[in-house]
This record gives structure tokens, C-alpha cells and sequence, in this order.
């Protein structure tokens, strides 16, 4: 697969939806495994709805994703310029051969292709042969009347001149393809390979997509879900073959095949989502997942020392996103704002195990550590007549003042000894 490159050409109109990213993704996933260029291409004809600040956003939101272009408008490269709004020159040129090569026509200050007369055949790397048929195509607007170049003719020039090899995108896009084949071949060129994926779809069977409340990746990076996670699931939505349980990139990019991608329709799968978010939790590193959850903490305001966040980073792994990681985190290291009432039992069960930790000078406990803790609080708590459900239950109560969490041993390391000795339960 010498010679690859393919684009990622986002028209910057608002934050990057699934749909968009699931395309971006397929891209990506092809270009990596045929070792290719993945080339960021602005679509901003459209200067009235297209916004930087939206360009920015939608390049922070694929890198965070962990895509990398190897040419933008940042980037650079020999095909530039990358921002479509910078390149009408080039498009009107193109228009103007057309027109005296007699493929196209002017009508009330706009230009029009002609329909091609024949069959147009589309050779899909993932469907095969398509063919549309004469006459399904009428003649259509390549420049508006007020002089700017339309999708269809800035796209066709575009992926011509910057040596596009193949052309990943939403079925959605196939009578777009029809015209830009016909665009191509009225100017004498070869038009890039097409591939043609499935349709994102809510459960209901609509198209997911900006303008119908596509979830996008700021607001799933919100809600807490890993990049390698998102980046893992819309692998496979785009080709399911590659399903293979928590994958990292270069896997996913291995397993990549354009003659697999999917078909018909991908629906959008919250618990799929959900399942591989947690497995990918459960393979990071402690360190790192304590460093993740900590930067979500720090948004929150959460005060937290490096020593706690060591302590909990294993007993996190079991959550389902980050942010509810940081919800079982913030619940050990912020006190109850109104220290638990306890019972009898619970009040002498926190005794015990404030007579014990005293014992342990170290301001913060490694969890083999809180073990020996606990193994000399389950002694005492037998000498007392305790038994370990009363015991363990009213110290977690008294110390977080919930009856669940991460696991006790990570509690009892990253709570201060001070604040374990001193308050928290009532």
C-alpha cells in the first residue's frame, strides 16, 4: 500500500461530534497500518458558519483521542495551504477549465457542471462496484453565484492536487462521491480509491450527528471515559473484524482492513463504551491512573497530597470512568461536611482503630501497610467482641461517612493520620 494518504477534512462549525471522530478514526487506523500520511484539511467555505476557535477545538479534541496529523495547518507541508478558505484561487481556475472545456456552464452568476450522460461507477474498497445511474445526477452548482466554491468542487480539486489516495467516509457521502467522480473525470484526472463505512446511529435509528445531539468528545472526555477507550470503541464501530476486546493503537491499526468496514448501520452503545472504559482503567498503571484521577480532582478543587493518591491508584481500578474514580477518591480524602452519627458498635470500632493507627507515626500509610493495620484492628476487635462486619463497617462509616467505597485497606492509606485520628465521625 505504498503511496497512502488520506485526510480528515472537518468542516469547523462547531465541537467534534462521534460521527465526525469515528470517520477521523478510520482514517487514522488505515494510514498508521499502510504506514501513510494522515492529513488535516480544514473545511471552512462556508465563512459564515465556520469559526477557528471551532478549528482549534476539533484538532485538541482528535489529539486528545491520540490522533496525529502528519500535515495541517499547524503542521505544514508540501500541499499546502490545509485551510480550504485559503485555497479559492486554485478552486476558480479549475472552475474556468471547465467551463471552457465546455463541462460546465454559467446560469444567473453561478456555475454548473453538467450531469454526465453515462453510468457513474464507484469502485468501493468495502462494497465493492456501486453504480449510479445516468440521469440520478442532474447538473449541479461547483461555484455559487456570490463566488464562492461549493463542497463538491473545493473537495474534488483538493483531494487531487494533494495526492489523496483513498477516501474514508460515511455511506451518507455517496451520491457526494457520484459527483466528485464526475468532477474529476471532466477535468482529466483519476479520483482518489472510496470507502464507504456505516451510518452512527442512536438507538432509535436516527443518524447521530451534530445537528441531531451527537454526544461530543468533549462531553464524553467530560463524563470521565479515556481516550484509549473512545479511540478503542469507534475502531470498532468503523471495523468490527477488529473487536478484540481492550485494545491499544497499534493493534487496532494492525487488525485495520478497509474491506471490513461496517455496513448498513453502527449503533451508538453506551454499555459496550462503559465495558471497555473500565478495562482500560484496569490496565493502566496505578501511578498513572492516580495521575488521571488527580487532574480530574484538581478541576474539582479537591486538595490532595501525592501520598494518597499513590495509596488509592490500585483500589480505583474496579471504576467505570474516571469521573467516577474521582468520585470514590474525593469520598476518602474530603471529610463528610456533617461527621456521621454512629452507633454504638460503629463508635467503639473507630476507637479500636484510632488506638491503632496511633501506633504509626508516618503521616500516610502504604496499603501493605494499612494491612498490618488491619490485622492488628481485626485482633483487637475479636479481644473486644467485634465481630469483622461490625468493625470494618463502622471504621468505613466513620471515616468516609459511606457505607461503600474503595476498598478499606486504600482508605485507611491515604487518609492523614491526623484527620483519621481526630474528626471525621462523631
Amino acid at each position: 500500500m505504498a503511496g497512502v494518504r488520506v485526510r480528515f477534512a472537518p468542516s469547523p462549525t462547531g465541537a467534534l461530534h462521534l460521527g465526525s471522530a469515528l470517520t477521523a478514526v478510520a482514517n487514522f487506523l488505515f494510514a498508521r497500518r499502510a504506514g501513510g500520511e494522515f492529513v488535516l484539511r480544514v473545511d471552512d467555505t462556508d465563512p459564515e458558519r465556520s469559526v477557528r476557535r471551532h478549528e482549534r477545538t476539533i484538532r485538541q479534541d482528535a489529539e486528545w483521542l491520540g490522533l496525529r496529523f502528519d500535515e495541517g495547518p499547524d503542521e505544514g507541508g508540501p500541499y499546502g495551504p490545509y485551510r480550504q478558505s485559503e485555497r479559492m484561487p486554485l478552486y476558480f481556475e479549475h472552475a474556468e477549465r471547465l467551463v471552457a472545456s465546455d463541462h460546465a456552464y454559467r446560469e444567473d452568476g453561478a456555475i454548473l457542471l453538467r450531469a454526465p450522460r453515462a453510468d457513474i461507477v464507484l469502485h468501493d474498497a468495502a462494497r465493492g462496484d456501486v453504480r449510479v445511474a445516468a440521469g440520478a445526477i442532474t447538473d449541479f452548482v461547483i461555484v455559487r453565484s456570490d463566488g464562492t466554491a461549493t463542497y463538491q468542487l473545493a473537495t474534488a480539486v483538493d483531494d487531487h492536487l494533494m495526492a489523496i489516495s483513498h477516501v474514508i467516509r460515511g455511506e451518507d457521502h455517496l451520491t457526494n462521491t457520484a459527483r466528485q467522480i464526475a468532477l474529476s473525470e471532466s477535468l482529466g484526472w483519476t479520483a482518489p480509491r472510496y470507502a464507504h463505512t456505516a451510518l452512527l446511529v442512536a438507538d432509535d435509528g436516527l443518524k447521530l450527528s451534530k445537528r441531531t445531539g451527537a454526544p461530543s468528545l468533549a462531553e464524553l472526555r467530560g463524563e470521565g471515559y479515556p481516550p484509549e477507550a473512545l479511540l478503542n470503541y469507534l475502531a470498532e464501530l468503523s471495523c468490527p473484524v477488529i473487536a478484540d476486546g481492550p485494545s491499544l493503537l497499534g493493534a487496532l491499526a494492525q487488525r485495520f482492513e478497509l474491506r471490513s468496514l461496517s455496513r448498513g448501520q453502527s449503533r451508538f452503545d453506551r454499555g459496550r463504551l462503559d465495558w471497555l472504559s473500565q478495562q482500560h482503567l484496569k490496565r493502566l498503571n496505578s501511578l498513572e491512573l492516580a495521575r488521571r484521577v488527580g487532574q480530574v480532582l484538581e478541576l474539582r478543587g479537591v486538595a490532595w497530597h501525592p501520598a494518597q493518591m499513590t495509596a488509592l491508584g490500585e483500589g480505583l481500578k474496579g471504576c467505570q470512568t474516571l469521573v467516577d474514580a474521582a468520585d470514590a477518591a474525593e469520598a476518602v480524602l474530603v471529610a463528610p461536611r456533617v461527621p456521621p452519627a454512629l452507633d454504638e458498635v460503629s463508635r467503639r470500632a473507630v476507637a479500636l482503630f484510632r488506638d491503632v493507627r496511633a501506633g504509626w507515626p508516618e503521616p500516610y500509610l502504604a496499603p501493605v501497610e494499612a494491612d498490618d493495620v488491619l490485622v492488628e484492628l481485626r485482633r483487637r476487635g475479636e479481644e473486644e467482641g467485634l465481630t469483622a462486619r461490625e468493625l470494618l463497617h463502622g471504621v468505613r462509616v466513620g471515616l468516609t461517612g459511606r457505607e461503600h467505597g474503595v476498598a478499606l485497606r486504600y482508605v485507611i492509606a491515604a487518609i492523614e493520620r491526623s484527620d483519621a485520628l481526630t474528626g471525621r465521625a462523631a
